[in-house]
């Protein structure tokens, strides 16, 4: 039987996600584990004991997990830390994709351990694992002007003028996906139409 060797978790809204569709500035790291699943022309299932949509990329005897937790943002490591559990999964061989209010948007930004920034969702993720030692890549999203804005903010969709650059981004993070953490698995995204199916 073929091993999970690595995980990859896209963060997110649990209740802004129905099967493959996601919606809100706050899950575009949904939204890059979509496009990983359509490029490699797999599945999204739920799995009950993991709480969350799961989708598997086969490479011989290895496979990489891809998740989206149905449980809120501020406790989805809750989904994470009992897939590495059942698979035995080593914390450097896991790999989250979050949206970052600092980084305009689709400005990508690698981060390999530390603190979780003010992000809720990495947040708990260390909780979970009890330790910082895991790769991110920040998806930025850009923040409103105004502070107060920013909870309405990052729960809406992107809007139109948002989506072309959304969708260079999804891209985009698939090639540093690729460079950067699963270099011996992963190939280089080379249908873009298909990608940008993540997103519409």
């Amino acid at each position: 039987m073929s091993k999970v060797v690595g995980i990859i978790i896209g963060l997110g809204n649990h209740g802004t996600i129905s099967g493959l569709h996601v919606k809100s500035r706050h899950s575009i790291g949904m939204l890059a584990c979509n496009a990983l699943a359509l490029q490699y022309d797999t599945q999204w299932k739920y799995e009950r004991k993991f709480k969350a949509y799961t989708s598997y990329l086969e490479f011989n005897k290895d496979r990489i997990l891809l998740m989206k937790s149905k449980f809120p943002m501020n406790i989805n490591g809750k989904s994470l830390i009992r897939a590495v559990k059942e698979f035995d999964v080593d914390h450097s061989n896991i790999l989250v994709l979050h949206d970052d209010l600092d980084r305009k948007l689709g400005k990508l930004s690698w981060k390999r351990s530390g603190s979780a920034g003010g992000h809720n969702g990495v947040r708990s993720v260390i909780s979970y694992l009890k330790t910082d030692e895991f790769s991110r890549l920040r998806i930025g999203i850009g923040r409103p002007r105004n502070k107060r804005l920013v909870t309405q903010y990052v729960l809406n969709d992107f809007t139109e003028i948002e989506v072309p650059t959304v969708k260079n981004c999804i891209i985009e993070s698939l090639h540093e996906i690729k460079k950067n953490v699963f270099a011996d698995y992963l190939i280089e995204p080379d249908n873009t139409e298909v990608i940008e199916e993540a997103i519409d």
